[in-house]
């Protein structure tokens, strides 16, 4: 067995080591706080940001009168489009006419002169 001396001696030694763990635990708890303080104003500044953003980004979202105008605008353009291509079909149209009507007309003319050449004519 071991004499009160020599447990005394190992107990002061136990101590001390607990007693150094203990500050050396400490010290780290000093060290985690002071980190985590310096997270927390990290985490504040981020959730100042976040709803900074939130409130510009409702600023900036459409409203009901830009989503109407859009779709206002979206339906004049194929309502334009529609009309181009409308006009267009009646352009080629007109041009098949104009060349119709062309040839009635010279053959109207043809047809003229060759009554003109056929009728008696008053001298």
């Amino acid at each position: 067995e071991s004499s009160p001396t020599a447990d005394l001696v190992a107990a002061r030694a136990e101590s001390k080591s607990q007693t150094e763990k203990a500050s050396s635990l400490s010290d780290e708890l000093t060290r985690l706080r002071a980190s985590s303080s310096g997270r927390d104003a990290q985490l504040a500044t981020a959730r100042a940001e976040l709803e900074r953003l939130r409130a510009r980004l409702e600023e900036s979202s459409p409203t009901a009168d830009l989503v109407a105008a859009r779709a206002e605008s979206k339906s004049q353009t194929e309502k334009a489009s529609s009309l181009s291509d409308e006009l267009t079909r009646l352009r080629a149209s007109s041009s098949g006419r104009d060349a119709q009507l062309a040839t009635a007309r010279a053959e109207l003319e043809r047809l003229r002169a060759r009554l003109e050449e056929s009728s008696p004519t008053a001298d």
